[in-house]
């Protein structure tokens, strides 16, 4: 399920799961610094570059390895583009995962109740040609759910201006909505931004990503 508000006609960040073979599933969540055409372009290109690395069977890392290098001799000095890649595989029932700078996804574990922030490090994707990103291994099993956003969502900031949405209150808004379905979660989490932020505008684009571990071996 994916969710995305530009804050004009054009948006900078980028969002999509596709399928990989072997039930597994890739998802992608990214966001170009800036705003307007130019970081538009850039999200537009990612596109094409992902699906390209995806199929070639690349890790997590690989890929972020291989945008890096692609990126650097594209991207203006001083803009970057944050990222995390991870691959779903209900079979073996993982989820692996790489993050390029990007704020840290959450993740429901249905056994338990527990719910996490999952590390996240790694550099801006077009920083430096020589960053290296690595692979992160995480259970995932029937019921555990993960959601990947951008800091659209936790930097929106409320009308007095005083205070953003921040980590806590995602978090909050994900657990109360724990057990609907993934479009009703994601809709429920966005309301409640808007409410704490009243009549304060956007400043970024809002984009959100989350995938469901519904069955076994089905995602």
């Amino acid at each position: 399920t994916m969710h995305f508000e530009p804050t004009g006609f054009v948006g900078g960040d980028y969002y999509d799961i596709i399928g990989l073979g072997d039930n597994k599933k890739g998802g992608i969540i990214a966001d170009v610094s800036g705003h307007g055409v130019s970081s538009a372009f850039i999200a537009a290109m990612l596109k094409i570059s992902f699906m390209n690395f995806a199929a070639e069977s690349l890790s997590p890392a690989g890929l972020l390895n291989r945008l890096n290098k692609e990126y650097c001799s594209l991207i203006q000095t001083g803009d970057f583009v944050t990222a995390i890649y991870a691959i779903f595989d209900p079979v073996n029932s993982t989820i692996v995962y790489s993050g390029a700078g990007h704020p840290k996804p959450l993740l429901l574990h249905r056994k338990t109740g527990a719910i996490e922030f999952l590390r996240s490090n790694g550099f801006f994707i077009g920083m430096f040609e020589g960053a290296e990103y690595k692979d992160r291994t995480v259970e995932f099993s029937v019921g555990d759910r993960y959601l990947a956003y951008t800091d659209g969502i936790i930097e929106a900031h409320s009308e007095d201006q005083m205070e953003i949405f921040g980590s806590k209150r995602l978090l909050a808004s994900f657990e109360m909505c724990r057990d609907k379905p993934c479009d009703i979660m994601i809709n429920s989490i966005i309301r409640n931004v808007k409410k704490f932020m009243q009549k304060s505008k956007f400043y970024d684009d809002l984009a959100m990503v989350a995938v469901e571990y519904k069955n076994k071996g089905q995602l």
